[in-house]
């Protein structure tokens, strides 16, 4: 049997559903227990659960899909994005993680999302045929695309006051729209999850992909020196990797600010990013001298 035989033997077997199911659920233990992706907001969640579980069951019931083959590869062009998404985030971990593993084995679930990813490919080419099929998977994709522009232009458009009040939270906050954008636009780097934990500011323990997606697609027209830290990704990096950007007065202005703007949101949350770290994050000094009342 060829090397093409056997990989389409293994993309086409019944049983890669249980291993689909194995991975994901030892991929969830181990992101509470180290830093990923932190928490999902809850609308991610609910469509992470939605897209991602006809992937995972697709070799076992492929057969019994066939009245709704459509929506399936609409959810698949959902999940492909997800998973180019969850693949750019890591970044140089990509390259990093054959190294780790031998300190770390489950570093190797960073590979994850292209397993799964080469799995949605394989089934899309394998009804490359089916007209339906691929207007279907390629619908999935616009949306996701369309949602990523959107959020770039709602964050462009608020991106000056926001930064002018991070930079003097004390007269500036006032000029803030607050909305949904300008809630994760503020809370950056401390409470919402931008980058791996090397290149991010503070272990943030929530991940807002609305943000992130916003934050790279902003990136490169945003040309100024205050823009390298509020843009701050591994799409951006300008400082030694391992080295947080973030200092620690970036940090207390980007708290005082949305704080003003947001006085009745919780800064600091109950539940860290991930168990290994929980002590660092709730235990950090900033919450004892400036947030007495959030200990």
């Amino acid at each position: 049997m060829s090397y093409r035989q056997r990989l389409r033997s293994l993309l086409s077997s019944r049983w890669l559903s249980l291993m689909n199911a194995l991975l994901c659920a030892v991929a969830v233990g181990a992101n509470m227990h180290y830093q990923f992706f932190c928490r999902p907001v809850l609308w991610a969640s609910i469509l992470l659960v939605i897209v991602f579980v006809p992937v995972v069951l697709y070799p076992l019931v492929r057969r019994s899909l066939t009245p709704i083959r459509e929506l399936v590869f609409f959810t698949f062009g959902v999940a492909a994005c997800a998973c180019v998404y969850c693949i750019m985030f890591l970044g140089m971990m990509n390259w990093w993680a054959p190294f780790i593993m031998w300190i770390k084995p489950l570093a190797i679930l960073g590979y994850l999302p292209h397993f799964l990813l080469v799995q949605i490919l394989f089934n899309l080419y394998d009804l490359r045929n089916d007209r339906k099929v691929r207007r279907s998977f390629v619908v999935g994709v616009s949306g996701c695309v369309a949602f990523a522009l959107a959020m770039a232009i709602w964050f462009n458009r608020n991106y000056e006051s926001v930064q002018a009040a991070i930079d003097d939270p004390r007269t500036k906050s006032g000029n803030v729209s607050a909305c949904y954008m300008t809630e994760r636009m503020l809370g950056m780097h401390f409470k919402y999850h931008m980058s791996f934990c090397m290149w991010d500011g503070w272990r943030p323990p929530i991940h807002a992909p609305s943000i992130v997606v916003a934050a790279w697609l902003n990136s490169p027209f945003i040309d100024t020196q205050a823009a390298d830290g509020f843009l701050w990704t591994f799409l951006n990096m300008s400082a030694a990797p391992f080295k947080d950007h973030m200092t620690k007065s970036d940090l207390e202005r980007r708290v005082d600010a949305y704080s003003r703007v947001f006085p009745d949101r919780p800064i600091r949350q109950k539940c860290p990013c991930a168990a290994e770290y929980g002590k660092v994050y709730l235990n950090d000094p900033l919450w004892r001298s400036r947030f007495p009342r959030e200990r």
